[in-house]
């Protein structure tokens, strides 16, 4: 409904990863749903990227919305943080306490009108 372009693209020979995957796939849920929503005006590309980086899978979530606000950026992982009428501000935090429970990393890059990637960095098993 919302006229956004999804893709997917996949390096060879993805190694799996350690981790519980419906606890895994929250995370997931939570990125795919913030770029949906990000991109309420007028539709716009969720390209999700997977490949291998060092020890790790490296999977890329980036939107073409809106964007985050620099002054914005450093608090978007804090507990109850939110720039939304909707919502208890708890979704990237939790997003951030699972990928550090699953010995991961995760970062955001962000430019306002322009768009916002986080790239998830899962330990390779």
């Amino acid at each position: 409904d919302q006229d956004i372009n999804i893709s997917v693209a996949e390096h060879k020979d993805i190694p799996k990863i350690l981790g519980d995957s419906k606890v895994l796939r929250s995370v997931f849920n939570n990125l795919f749903i913030n770029a949906a929503q990000s991109m309420k005006n007028g539709g716009g590309s969720l390209n999700v990227t997977l490949s291998t980086f060092d020890d790790y899978v490296k999977i890329v979530v980036e939107d073409t919305g809106e964007g985050i606000p620099e002054e914005n950026l450093d608090k978007i992982f804090e507990p109850y943080f939110s720039t939304k009428d909707t919502g208890t501000g708890l979704g990237l935090a939790i997003v951030q306490k699972i990928v550090e429970d699953h010995k991961g990393l995760i970062d955001v890059e962000s430019k306002e009108n322009v768009g916002t990637t986080f790239t998830v960095r899962l330990p390779k098993a």
